[in-house]
């Protein structure tokens, strides 16, 4: 008997447990959705309803699933019994071997249902959605509609990676992400268990790795970007030993889901600096108490570097059965090696040109030692610097260009693209917490694919598909892990196993609805979307006087405030749209919030609402272009004095000027915008790192914090005319880039690049 995960029992047990079912019926569902994520590739509704007092399980014909059988139905009670002898079966499980890898048929009839699978994947995913079934139609007057669904997975690769490097993680989690996996048909999880911030897995042969090196002294307070940097002082760490290695990979055989180990190298690697340093070039790694990249390496000239890797990976592949080890090979810093005599001599003997032919000798050395032991090595991109390992596979990463080059040449490939399907990203221009940057959201991650337009056709069968990647420096609870993952990876999944055209983002949405409630089944503290539908600063007019908001979830409901109190706490319930009076000229703090029915509320949204409040124009003369103050140093905000500046200069649009320095200042824009017609515009800002906006000394955009690029609006109402402006940004780590527009009330786009400023 297989022993089961509690979450997971009990997320199962709660479904079938409220299964009831009732008397013959030939009523039609077809009207009605199926609500299954991942969506089948076909799925036919026929008439009728499946009916039955009891549901008797018969497997006689595939008694090599049993365990399948006991994992997804713990709960022998009431309504159902397992029945090894019965020649037939309510529930009968069938084995047909010519489908291909994790294919399934579902085929629901009147009086019984059959599953057909030809292996243990294949059963998985087909009580996956027989279950999903069971928990839409569980109450007493609804059977489960008669269909038939035909199904297997787009992509062979469908994957998670969880970073417990930067912040540790108990299996207990671990478990509980595979359980959330197992419902959304995910088959890989990738483990990133070493890197600078901390050594997380147990190795025999070098307790040090676990008693130093899973350990650091302080963690970074805030954005890693911040100037000055500030630290907690508190020692954190953590690891697994080598049994919990085996308790999770056993747990994941069990969901059908193959774990993938990550060991880093030859970047990466301060944390196993200390606990022997002399792994490194100078003997002396520095302290490194942050997030980021460390040039502190695997020295590649230390032959001692290879025997203490090869060791590791040696016990690696002992608690791993999965047939890659991923070894990094990412972001790693030339700079020591290029000073260190070893590698200097390492790359003379060998006959490297450079170090990142250097780079690619370690990558193809390791791949040599790691293919012997009968496993692949798998690494991101920059594996490819210098010369790709023969047999490596590449994880694509800083866009797709690796991934295409690598399949180009034979290679197989995941397409995990940072802008695309990183999970550490902002899920909204709004309301959300701490992040590293950027922007990704779960309609973004449901509309992107895999696949490379820029690949030969001939090439595509080496792209095995794709994964969510989850890193950790801002996430450092579960319950925050929870929250960046879902429900984006949900839409994940279904881009993953859903072909294309079988895809839609509005059906998805609304089958969300009823997956939320199995969300909630597991105890995820899923991201719930805030009310939209107004701005952080919006306008009223005797016109447009009303206020409608929305959230995409049926059964959720909206409170809000205007007077600045919390709406959890004492809020009125939004019913219908919001009417406010002509008169009422002061500005209106407007607060709001989503209620799920299970009681959790989502962000706090809050919008300064501006009422029948128009500025009126400037008159007097003006000359073309803006005045620009330059002042050069490290910002993490735009609170910049600029009462004393490097340069000032004048420019004829509201751009980053050329003759700026390249990072590390902040900037003062200011003078005056033309708008054509009296009314009310939304204004949009765009900019890498932080920018302000002000009209008429009234803050109209916050854009502020470190961002690899994010827009967000603002509205105001302007008289025609020229109107008194101001921008503040600062450029640090993200790129210069600085934009302006304006929607007018005829819905034209006014642009302020060269045009309509003036000083």
């Amino acid at each position: 008997m297989i022993i089961l995960n509690h979450r997971f029992l009990q997320f199962v047990s709660i479904i079938l447990l409220t299964i009831v079912f009732v008397g013959c019926s030939n009523n039609s569902k077809k009207d009605q959705a199926i609500s299954l994520v991942p969506y089948p590739n076909s799925l036919e509704i026929e008439e009728g309803l499946f009916e039955s007092k009891t549901v008797n399980i018969n497997y006689s014909k595939a008694p090599e699933y049993k365990d399948i059988i006991e994992l997804f139905i713990p709960k022998i009670g009431e309504f159902l019994t397992i029945d090894e002898e019965a020649s037939d079966g309510s529930i009968n499980i069938i084995v047909d071997e010519k489908l291909q890898k994790e294919a399934y048929q579902l085929n629901i009839q009147g009086d019984q249902i059959s599953i057909v699978a030809g292996n243990k994947n294949g059963f998985i995913y087909a009580f996956t959605t027989l279950l999903q079934l069971f928990d839409q139609y569980a109450a007493e007057d609804v059977a489960i509609p008669c269909m038939h669904i035909n199904d297997s997975p787009q992509y062979s690769w469908r994957g998670m990676h969880l970073d417990v490097s930067r912040h540790f993680f108990d299996i207990t989690f671990v478990k509980k992400m595979l359980d959330a996996m197992a419902l959304h048909k995910l088959n890989v999880f990738h483990w990133h268990l070493t890197d600078d911030q901390g050594w997380r897995i147990e190795i025999n042969k070098y307790p040090g790795l676990t008693e130093k090196g899973a350990w650091r002294e302080e963690t970074i307070i805030g954005h890693m970007a911040e100037h000055p940097k500030k630290y907690d002082g508190v020692k954190y760490g953590g690891y697994y030993t080598q049994e919990e290695i085996k308790e999770v990979v056993a747990y994941a055989d069990e969901l059908g889901i193959m774990v993938l180990p990550e060991i880093e190298m030859p970047g990466h690697a301060v944390a196993a600096a200390r606990a022997f340093p002399n792994l490194t070039c100078t003997g002396k790694p520095q302290p490194f108490n942050e997030w980021g990249v460390s040039d502190d390496v695997f020295c590649a000239g230390n032959e001692n570097t290879f025997h203490f890797l090869q060791d590791v990976i040696d016990e690696v592949i002992e608690l791993f059965p999965s047939e890659y080890i991923h070894v990094g090979g990412d972001e790693c810093p030339k700079t020591k090696w290029e000073t260190c005599k070893k590698c200097q001599a390492r790359m003379k003997k060998e006959g490297l040109h450079d170090e990142m032919e250097l780079q690619s000798y370690f990558i193809k050395r390791m791949e040599k030692y790691i293919s012997s032991k009968g496993k692949k090595l798998i690494g991101w991109d920059e594996i490819l610097e210098g010369g790709l390992a023969e047999g490596a596979t590449v994880m694509s990463w800083q866009g797709v260009s690796g991934g295409v080059e690598a399949a180009s040449h034979g290679h197989d490939v995941i397409i995990c693209p940072n802008a695309e399907v990183y999970l550490d990203h902002y899920q909204s221009n709004y309301n959300e917490p701490l992040a590293i940057a950027g922007l990704t959201t779960m309609e973004s991650i449901y509309n992107w694919s895999p696949m490379p337009d820029s690949l030969d056709a001939k090439y595509k069968h080496h792209v095995l598909g794709a994964q969510a990647n989850v890193w950790t420096e801002y996430m450092p609870a579960s319950e925050q892990v929870e929250y960046m993952v879902f429900p984006r990876l949900s839409a994940l999944s279904e881009m993953l196993w859903t072909n294309d055209e079988v895809q839609n983002f509005d059906a998805f949405t609304a089958r969300m609805n009823q997956h939320y409630k199995r969300l909630d089944a597991l105890n995820l503290n899923y991201r719930i979307p805030y009310p939209e539908g107004l701005l952080p600063v919006d306008v009223l007019t005797p016109v447009t006087n009303n206020v409608e908001l929305h959230v995409p979830i049926d059964d959720a409901q909206i409170y809000y405030t205007t007077d600045g109190s919390d709406p959890k706490k004492s809020g009125k319930r939004y019913v219908n749209e919001l009417v406010f009076s002509d008169d009422k000229r002061n500005a209106i703090e407007f607060k709001y919030a989503t209620k799920m029915p299970n009681g959790r509320w989502s962000n706090l949204a809050s919008s300064l609402i501006y009422n029948n409040d128009r500025f009126k124009s400037y008159t007097e003369a003006v000359e073309t272009g803006v005045l620009s103050k330059v002042k050069v140093g490290e910002f993490s905000s735009t609170q910049i004095s600029f009462e004393e500046w490097n340069h000032t200069r004048i420019q004829d649009g509201i751009r980053v000027s050329k003759k700026a320095p390249k990072n590390f200042f902040g900037e003062e824009l200011y003078g005056y915008i033309k708008v054509p017609e009296s009314g009310v515009y939304t204004f949009t800002l765009s900019s890498n790192d932080g920018s302000k906006l002000w009209i008429h000394d009234r803050e109209i955009i916050d854009n502020d914090g470190f961002s690899y690029g994010r827009t967000r609006e603002g509205k105001v109402a302007l008289e025609a005319g020229m109107h008194p402006f101001k921008i503040i940004h600062f450029v640090a780590k993200y790129g210069s880039n600085l934009e302006l527009t304006a929607t007018a009330p005829d819905g034209t786009i006014i642009n302020f690049d060269g045009k309509n400023v003036y000083h």
